[in-house]
């Protein structure tokens, strides 16, 4: 339960740095170190918070707020003993996003072109009708260009700044996430 507690935290800050206002550049969110010291504390926050009960009335299933003021104030303990403060959810998606952003951005170097070629194929198919034809390249265009938005949605997400201090630690945020 207190891991499912962090991880839904997680997902959660990541949704609305996502969705913020697009209009606006994303503010530099992280520090010098910030990313390395995300890279040595994950694994020993993780243990910790699996250790972190959060406290609730068993019968109504309901946490009352001096509990959950005690859980927050142990959490941020928590956080604390690994060099981190209530910042740590936005750094954490920072780092998470612009992560994802590099994978993404290197996969679709991957994948147009075979999409082009998946589209030639179609194309110098004998087999299929021209309105066949027209109509599954149109379903690859579409595929390419949601691909594509989901591309800039995640440029637009994270600060060029922050960037740069992530892109050097890429191998080892690799290692992290996928052993997670």
């Amino acid at each position: 339960m207190k891991l499912k507690i962090f991880v839904l935290a997680m997902l959660f800050t990541i949704s609305v740095v996502v969705w913020a206002d697009e209009s606006q550049a994303p503010q530099p969110i992280l520090k010098p170190g910030d990313v390395k010291n995300f890279i040595k504390t994950f694994p020993l926050l993780k243990e910790d918070l699996k250790k972190f009960d959060v406290k609730y009335d068993g019968k109504s299933g309901i946490v009352t707020y001096p509990e959950a003021l005690a859980a927050s104030q142990e959490f941020l303990g928590i956080l604390k003993k690994h060099g981190w403060d209530e910042h740590y959810f936005e750094k954490t998606a920072a780092i998470c996003l612009g992560y994802s952003m590099i994978v993404y951005g290197k996969e679709m170097e991957k994948v147009d072109p075979e999409i082009a070629k998946a589209m030639k194929e179609i194309e110098s198919n004998p087999h299929l009708s021209a309105d066949m034809k027209k109509q599954l390249i149109d379903q690859m265009k579409a595929v390419k260009g949601v691909m594509n938005e989901q591309q800039k949605t995640l440029k637009r997400s994270v600060n060029e700044a922050d960037m740069e201090l992530i892109k050097p630690q890429l191998e080892d945020l690799e290692k992290i996430f996928e052993n997670n």
